[in-house]
C-alpha cells in the first residue's frame, strides 16, 4: 500500500520530521513492502527552514545573533541564490528552545535576534524574505525587529524605550529610520494563527500564558497591543491590528506589517505550494495520508495544517485520513468529516508527561496496532 505522512510537529516533544519516521516505523512493522513518502510539515513555527530545504537548494547563512533576552548566540538563515529570496524561523532566535523553563521572561523578551538575521538578509539583497513564525517566547508585536532595523521608540519624557512586551504601553512616540531600511525587499510572513492582535483572541490572552506569562502580565500586554495599535495609527497611519492573523508570534506579524508592508500567507497555503500538495494527493492514489500534532483541539482548525490536509484529501482524493496525535479534545463518538480514524497516544493507564517523553515510541506502537487491527 501507499503512504502519504505529513505530520506536524508535537511540540515539545517531536520535530515533524522525527514523527513521520516513527509513523513509518510502525507502518513497515506491518507491511513490509509499504511504500511511504514523507514530508516535512511546518505551517511557519519550528522546523520552518527544515521544511523549506526538502524542497528547495538553499545556502545556509550563519551568524551570531541574539537570543530573547539578548544573550548572543549563534544562528542562521537560509538563502536561494537562484532567485534571490531568504528564509527565517523566528523559533531559530526566539524560540523556547533558546531558554528553559525558569528563564521565561515575557515582558523582557524580544524579537530582536530575528531582526538581525532580517537585516543581513536586506544586506545581501533579497529580493524577498520569508519568515515563518510559531513557538516564539515574545509578545514585543515586532518591536526588536523594527528596532534593529533604526526604529526608535520613546516615551512621553522622550526617553528611549528598550524594546520589548513591557514597553508597549509606554509608547508616546515612533521614530522612522532615516532611510528606507527594507531598500526594496519584500517581506512575506508564514503564520498558521488567524488571531487578532489583541481581545480575547489576541496574542496576550491566547498564547501569552504558555509562555511563562501571570495573569497580570496577560493583562498588561494585551492593553500595551491596543496602546500600541492607537500610537500607530497616530503616528504612521495605519490600521492593522484586527487582520487576521495579526496576533501570530505575540505580534510579531502586526510589527512586520506596520512596520515594513509586510504580506501575510497561511503557513499552510506555503507549504503546499512549494511541495505541490494538491496535485501528490490527487495523483497518486495513496492508499493512507497521516497527518498530525501534539494536541487535536479547535486550534488545528483554525487555518492550520490538519484542517488543510483534510481540505485537500476531501477534495482531491479518496485516500484514508488518519490523525495521530499526543491527546484529542474530540469526544471518539463525535465523528469528524474527512477523518477516518483518530489515534491517539494519551490514554487513561499513561500520563501526559509520560507521553511526551516517549512520543516516538508510543507513535510507532499505536500506528503498529492500528493497522494490525484491521487484519
Amino acid at each position: 500500500m501507499k503512504y502519504l505522512l505529513i505530520s506536524d510537529k508535537f511540540k515539545g516533544s517531536l520535530t515533524s520530521k522525527e514523527v513521520n519516521a516513527s509513523i513509518a516505523k510502525g507502518i513497515s512493522v506491518v507491511d513490509p513492502e509499504a511504500e511511504i513518502e514523507s514530508i516535512i510539515a511546518s505551517d511557519g513555527g519550528d522546523g520552518f527552514l527544515d521544511s523549506v530545504q526538502q524542497s528547495r537548494e538553499c545556502n545556509k547563512i550563519e551568524l551570531v545573533s541574539v537570543n530573547p533576552l539578548g544573550g548572543k548566540i549563534r544562528s542562521y538563515y537560509l538563502f536561494d541564490k537562484k532567485d534571490r529570496s531568504a528564509y527565517i524561523e523566528l523559533a531559530n532566535t526566539c524560540g523556547f528552545n533558546q531558554l528553559n523553563a525558569q528563564r521565561l521572561d515575557i515582558m523582557r523578551a524580544s524579537t530582536r535576534g530575528v531582526g538581525i538575521q532580517l537585516k543581513d538578509a536586506i544586506a545581501k539583497r533579497a529580493k524577498r524574505v520569508y519568515i515563518g513564525l510559531g513557538g516564539s517566547v515574545t509578545n514585543d508585536a515586532g518591536l526588536g525587529i523594527a528596532y534593529e532595523l533604526g526604529y526608535r521608540f520613546f516615551d512621553a519624557k522622550g526617553d528611549n524605550l528598550k524594546p520589548t512586551g513591557d514597553s508597549l504601553n509606554r509608547i508616546a512616540r515612533i521614530a522612522r529610520p532615516i532611510n528606507n531600511c527594507c531598500y526594496g525587499t519584500s517581506i512575506i510572513v508564514v503564520n498558521d494563527v488567524d488571531n487578532p492582535l489583541y481581545g480575547s483572541k489576541g496574542a496576550g490572552f491566547v498564547f501569552a500564558r504558555q509562555k511563562g506569562a501571570s495573569k497580570c502580565q496577560i493583562v498588561k500586554l494585551d492593553n500595551g497591543l491596543q496602546h500600541l495599535e492607537r500610537i500607530v495609527q497616530k503616528e504612521l497611519s495605519k490600521n492593522c491590528a484586527l487582520e487576521k492573523g495579526s496576533g501570530a508570534a505575540g505580534g510579531t506579524s502586526y510589527g512586520l506589517k506596520v512596520f515594513f508592508d509586510a504580506q501575510f500567507i497561511n503557513g499552510f497555503e506555503f507549504l503546499n505550494s512549494r511541495n505541490d500538495l494538491s496535485s501528490k494527493i490527487m495523483d497518486r492514489n495513496y492508499d493512507y495520508v497521516i497527518t498530525g500534532e501534539g494536541s487535536f483541539d479547535k486550534q488545528s482548525f483554525g487555518g492550520k495544517l490538519i484542517q488543510g490536509v483534510i481540505k485537500l484529501v476531501r477534495k482531491n482524493s479518496k485516500s484514508k485520513l488518519l490523525i495521530i496525535c499526543g491527546i484529542s479534545k474530540f469526544k471518539k463518538s463525535t465523528p469528524i468529516t474527512g477523518i477516518n480514524s483518530i489515534i491517539e497516544l494519551k490514554n487513561d493507564q499513561i500520563s501526559l508527561e509520560y507521553c511526551i517523553k516517549n512520543a516516538s515510541h508510543l507513535i510507532e506502537k499505536r500506528i503498529n496496532n492500528y493497522f494490525l487491527s484491521l487484519k
